[in-house]
């Protein structure tokens, strides 16, 4: 009969392994969702070329930049650069694009100048933070560069979409932005672009375009990536994947063990029966479950073995019982007359009978000793 208390505990381990699973896998899909709605959002124009050095900076050469927009297959590319600066007394992960082209790529919602406008002593500032720190086009805004030291930039754009504004991360909100001009005048050289972003020409197809775009990034950065929007979303969420595909591995041992050390602990019970049987406790069994297992099928068999040596035991002891009771009356028969020709003999045949006598004796009792020995416990 299967053990309530058992049966409870496998169920609450299932159930807690599928709950697990479901909803690690619903935050996983909720997670690539949102990083699929925010690059749709921040993903600027149809192209980008990766360079893969992410936010240590650097990787293409400008120059590919100032190539692309030479082809008759592009409307407008340019460079995205990452450094790090103090604004306002904070310090923060900077993007600078080129001005004049930026524009046309990113659709940051101006509500106030315009990206073109981010000349070497100027900076973009989101909405709220322009409101928090009450800034407003032309106000002054100090900042503190790594290589130049402290400056003073003014305010020349204050967009309305932080998240569609160049940024560090994909699709993370930016509160500021420079301008290549000013990056250029504020961090040593070399300058590089981490990614180049690239909006195709009107009536031109996207094949076209990417296949352009790509021979010329082969010539000029080899080893970068030219992605579409739908590899660029596969890249990001790719991360998501792979870490859910660890989470799954590892519930799937963790259930795996649960249900190893179940199966070592019917493996025990198995073995401390048997002991006992070996020890001469034969009406005992081993444990059999209410399933089908490999493991309740040996059982099974192993007791099925058991019962029919009990059955060959009983067999051997009731014919050691006739036996033993077919001898016993001519034995005495025969005990009784040595007895008397004891009396009666001579020296030598006194131990001629003594002998026989003693044999009798000997193969009652070991008559005696065998059915008791073929007595089941």
């Amino acid at each position: 009969m299967r053990n309530p208390k058992r049966t409870a505990a496998s169920a609450s381990a299932l159930m807690i392994g599928v709950g697990l699973i479901a909803f690690i896998s619903i935050f996983a899909s909720s997670v690539k969702a949102s990083i699929n709605a925010s690059v749709d959002r921040s993903f600027a124009g149809d192209f980008v070329i990766n360079s893969g050095a992410g936010s240590s900076g650097g990787g293409i050469d400008p120059a590919l930049t100032q190539r692309l927009n030479t082809l008759p297959q592009v409307a407008a590319a340019t460079g995205e650069r990452l450094g790090s600066m103090v604004i306002l007394g904070q310090p923060s992960l900077i993007t600078a694009v080129d001005p004049r082209t930026a524009g046309q790529i990113f659709d940051v919602s101006p509500v106030q100048g315009s990206i073109s406008a981010l000349g070497a002593d100027s900076i973009a500032v989101y909405k709220d933070d322009a409101t928090k720190n009450h800034l407003t086009l032309g106000s002054p805004v100090s900042v503190v560069f790594r290589d130049t030291g402290p400056k003073t930039l003014r305010v020349a754009l204050i967009y309305g979409d932080n998240q569609a504004a160049p940024a560090a991360n994909p699709g993370a909100k930016t509160s500021y932005f420079l301008g290549t001009p000013a990056y250029d005048a504020n961090f040593a050289a070399p300058h590089y672009d981490t990614q180049v972003f690239v909006k195709k020409a009107p009536g031109v197809t996207t094949a076209a375009a990417l296949a352009a775009v790509k021979q010329l990034s082969a010539q000029y950065a080899p080893g970068t990536t030219v992605q579409d929007q739908a590899s660029y979303k596969a890249d990001q969420t790719k991360t998501i994947n792979q870490l859910l595909a660890l989470v799954y591995v590892l519930l799937a041992l963790a259930i795996g063990a649960f249900f190893a050390r179940r199966a070592s602990r019917r493996l025990t019970t198995i073995h401390d029966t048997i002991a006992q049987i070996m020890k001469g406790d034969t009406h005992l069994r081993l444990p059999v479950r209410s399933g089908n297992d490999a493991i309740d099928k040996i059982s099974r068999d192993v007791n099925l073995m058991l019962d029919e040596i009990m059955r060959l035991l009983v067999q051997i002891k009731g014919v050691g019982d006739n036996i033993a009771h077919d001898l016993r009356s001519p034995l005495a028969v025969v005990h009784a007359q040595l007895e008397r020709g004891l009396e009666k003999s001579n020296d030598e045949q006194l131990r001629a009978v003594r002998v026989v006598g003693e044999l009798g004796d000997g193969a009652a009792r070991a008559l005696i000793d065998r059915q008791i020995v073929c007595e089941p416990r």
